[in-house]
């Protein structure tokens, strides 16, 4: 009720005092009507209710636009604490979150959004570990490699490639290919994407070594299987011969 009464109070005295010059509204009282506007602890107040000083407000403060802080940019509205909301609405234009001194959220002028990196540079970047509780789905994902991890190493000339008896084997013990994670052990960590990709790679060019192999072993096997036929032809031959010859005797 008495907020109601402030401001019907604040309200007349503008309305009285509008068009005319200084006037202090009480003796020893620091309220003051100016030009139409109404100053609190300002002479010479710019604005219809001018504050020069700390104003609380026992419910809330609202506005119909937007709330200005400080004359310089940027604005700041701080929740307080080590944690601060940054509304720069000057040439740079950004809204951050602040942790101390730590930028931790950032949205530029250009509607990048940044978490934990202050200049983003693609629509959304983040600067540590992210967490989906759901489906990620995208049209296209790049996976950054480290230089030497990717599997080209299978086709050095010193890479010791197991042979296939090995790699049965190994299968038969482990109900898995060699360096590649087993169910249980994905299935209790997860797996990095990304090194899942190289490792199921490595296999891909292990295998293209097998079937270079392979086709290696296949042309030696035609090429004695070419010889051997043509060897039976020559016997054929020779046979057919001697059976020709025998009948000539025969006769």
């Amino acid at each position: 009720m008495k907020i109601r009464l402030f401001l019907l109070m604040v309200f007349a005295c503008m309305i009285a005092f509008q068009g005319q010059s200084q006037t202090q509204l009480h003796a020893g009282v620091p309220l003051y009507a100016y030009n139409g506007n109404l100053g609190v602890g300002t002479v010479s107040p710019q604005y219809k209710l001018d504050v020069g000083g700390i104003a609380r407000f026992a419910s809330e403060l609202k506005a119909q636009t937007s709330i200005y802080l400080g004359n310089t940019n940027p604005s700041r509205l701080s929740s307080g604490g080590n944690h601060e909301f940054d509304i720069n609405y000057g040439t740079e234009g950004s809204f951050n979150y602040y942790s101390g001194t730590a930028n931790q959220f950032r949205i530029d002028s250009n509607g990048y959004v940044g978490i934990g990196i202050t200049s983003p540079s693609e629509k959304l970047e983040v600067n540590g570990n992210t967490l989906v509780q759901g489906t990620l789905e995208a049209s296209k994902v790049k996976v950054t490699a480290t230089p030497g991890s990717v599997p080209d190493y299978v086709f050095s000339a010193n890479y010791e490639l197991k042979n296939l008896n090995e790699v049965e084997d190994f299968i038969k013990a482990n109900s898995h290919l060699p360096n590649i994670p087993s169910a249980n052990e994905i299935e209790t960590n997860g797996q990095d994407v990304g090194e899942l990709q190289l490792k199921l790679l490595e296999k891909i060019e292990e295998l293209t070594l097998y079937t270079i192999e392979q086709e290696k072993e296949h042309e030696k096997k035609e090429g004695r299987i070419e010889r051997l036929e043509n060897e039976n032809l020559k016997l054929k031959t020779r046979l057919d011969e001697i059976e020709n010859f025998i009948k000539n005797l025969k006769r």
